[in-house]
């Protein structure tokens, strides 16, 4: 149970990392970066998923690479995911919650329970059927985020 709690904290910590760099101060250099692109918000949404897979590519040192594909591509969608959370709710916390809750499903509790192959067909429909939940998440937030002429700053989130 150390052990757990211990993996379990980490990915806490690492989350909050992740998310303050990746999502929080990297979304903010590249909105600025940006700023006279139409989609400045999607690109830099994108931008900076492409980035934090890339930092993530060290993966193929140690996983067999469809494994490391699996991952990456996982990686990149929760980090587009973080990523309009970031924006749309313009807040920090909300998507270091999400990606915390990712990492413990994931990472933690997953792997602690049934030791399972990446690459075995029970996790990748798992993860397919994770991606598509959450992209289904993330139609609904779109669509929802047309309703910001009701929000106090529309006129920011319009630009």
């Amino acid at each position: 149970w150390g052990i757990l709690a211990a993996d379990a904290g980490i990915d806490i910590l690492v989350s909050i990392v992740e998310d303050i760099l990746f999502v929080d101060l990297l979304i903010s250099i590249l909105l600025e970066v940006f700023k006279h692109k139409k989609y400045k918000r999607i690109t830099s949404i994108f931008v900076a998923a492409i980035l934090f897979t890339a930092a993530h590519s060290y993966t193929f040192i140690y996983k067999e690479w469809q494994e490391a594909i699996v991952i990456l591509i996982t990686v990149f969608f929760l980090i587009v995911e973080c990523g309009y959370l970031a924006i749309y709710f313009d807040s920090p916390v909300i998507p270091i919650v999400a990606h915390a809750i990712f990492n413990e499903l994931n990472f933690v509790i997953i792997e602690q329970v049934s030791h399972v192959n990446v690459v075995d067909k029970g996790y990748v429909t798992f993860t397919i059927l994770l991606l598509a939940l959450t992209s289904c998440y993330l139609a609904s937030i779109y669509n929802l985020s047309t309703l910001q002429k009701y929000r106090p700053n529309a006129e920011e989130f319009d630009e």
